[in-house]
């Protein structure tokens, strides 16, 4: 477990090494939950959220430019909401295309553990 917090460069605490011990595997019913949330009412759930969350969407970019300007315009109600929005080149599965995702991560997980340490103080 060491070895891979170090090639991760996080920090070795409680905190990571419970992450690293519950993290889940890909199935079937963990597919279709997220499948379910598709047909969620996505405001909704924003509203709810009560802890630091970030939310990474693809822009779109060489799509129609119509298509641009709703996930534009759909991110911007929520862009001074709690969530943090952050645009990455791509479509459906930006995520796994654009590069700056992971550093995008890692900085919010960092960020939120200084949060959450404050919290305990």
């Amino acid at each position: 477990m060491v070895s891979l917090i170090s090639s991760l460069e996080l920090i070795d605490d409680a905190f990571i090494r419970k992450a690293i011990l519950c993290m889940q595997e890909a199935s079937p019913s963990g597919i279709g939950l997220l499948l379910a949330l598709y047909r969620y009412h996505m405001p909704k759930a924003l509203k709810g959220l009560s802890r630091p969350t970030l939310v990474l969407y693809g822009n779109r970019e060489g799509k129609a430019s119509r298509i641009q300007r709703r996930i534009s315009r759909q991110v911007s109600n929520y862009q001074n909401q709690q969530p943090s929005f952050k645009s990455l080149v791509g479509g459906h599965y930006a995520h796994m295309s654009d590069k700056r995702s992971i550093g995008y991560i890692r900085d919010f997980l960092f960020s939120s553990e200084q949060v959450q340490r404050s919290e305990i103080r």
